[in-house]
């Protein structure tokens, strides 16, 4: 027998009280705004004094998972580049919510390319360990699914 799922069913399975996901404690917010708060500045030792020794930075696409960078001195060396090269001009996040040593938001970036700046938007997924940023997976929407 098939099963076919009612909206009942649907809305029963979604939890409207996301509250245990959306606060984040106090001493783990600092941690994550004071990475943030280095990127704002464009400060690239700063942001590699908020990462693990091991830090991998992901972007996962169409075509899967790719490893864009790994290690601490790398990412460090990656955004001097890139910071000096005025290639990001600002960025919008909204944080979605946080469960154990991950959290989850959405980041709209207003980069630099030939014709000017263009907002790229994505899910990012930090997971943490020790009080630093361990590895960030950066996921790149499609098309809208309708």
């Amino acid at each position: 027998a098939a099963f076919a799922a009612t909206d009942a069913a649907v809305k029963y399975q979604v939890a409207r009280d996301t509250q245990q996901f959306t606060r984040i404690p106090p001493a783990t917010l600092q941690m994550i705004e004071r990475g943030e708060a280095a990127f704002l500045k464009r400060d690239a030792a700063a942001v590699g004094a908020t990462l693990a020794d091991d830090y991998s930075w992901w972007i996962v696409s169409d075509k899967g998972p790719s490893m864009a960078m790994q290690g601490r001195d790398i990412t460090v060396m990656m955004l001097g580049g890139f910071f000096g090269n005025q290639q990001w001009f600002e960025s919008k996040v909204y944080r979605l919510g946080m469960a154990g040593n991950m959290l989850v938001q959405i980041e709209v970036d207003k980069v630099g390319s030939p014709a000017g700046p263009v907002e790229k938007t994505s899910l990012e997924v930090y997971e943490f360990r020790n009080g630093l940023r361990w590895r960030e997976w950066r996921f790149i929407p499609g098309e809208k699914p309708l």
